[in-house]
């Protein structure tokens, strides 16, 4: 039982990522520094597609999260919390169980290290300030520290 439900989440994996999308003409224009007052509202932020693509299918469009499979990041403590924490769950992946907002979940996420620091800055600045979060923008320049610590075996 165990492993059909796995292969099913993996199939779904698979088919939501399809790959690294070009997303050049978004990520050259975008500087995460800046995005509070260059973005008329949260549907015009350059991270929402990229969150779109790469995580929506399993987080939700509107970040509330699948119940029991794929933990919420609307108002959650971890997207809230440490940057460090945030960049190294989408450079190295994550497994084991984690509990947010008091419910455990013990799914894999898969890396999405093929992505570049500005996409990733873009998808985690976008998620810390959508959902009911209220977080500061995370950097290009700490998404590459924290990649950097990452691949040194962090």
């Amino acid at each position: 039982m165990i492993k059909h439900i796995f292969l099913m989440v993996l199939v779904l994996l698979m088919l939501s990522c399809g790959g690294k999308k070009q997303t050049d003409d978004m990520s050259n224009s975008y500087s995460p520094t800046a995005a509070k007052s260059e973005a008329k509202s949260m549907e015009d932020h350059p991270g929402k597609p990229l969150f779109e693509q790469y995580c929506g299918a399993c987080h939700q469009m509107d970040g509330s999260g699948v119940p029991g499979m794929y933990p919420p990041l609307r108002e959650s403590e971890f997207v809230n919390g440490e940057v460090k924490w945030l960049v190294t769950t989408l450079v190295k992946g994550r497994q084991g169980p984690i509990t947010v907002k008091g419910e455990t979940y013990d799914n894999l996420m898969p890396a999405v290290d093929y992505l570049s620091d500005e996409e990733i800055a873009n998808i985690l600045s976008y998620v810390r300030q959508s959902f009911g979060n209220n977080s500061d923008e995370v950097t290009v320049k700490e998404v590459k520290k924290y990649r950097d610590e990452a691949k040194g075996g962090m």
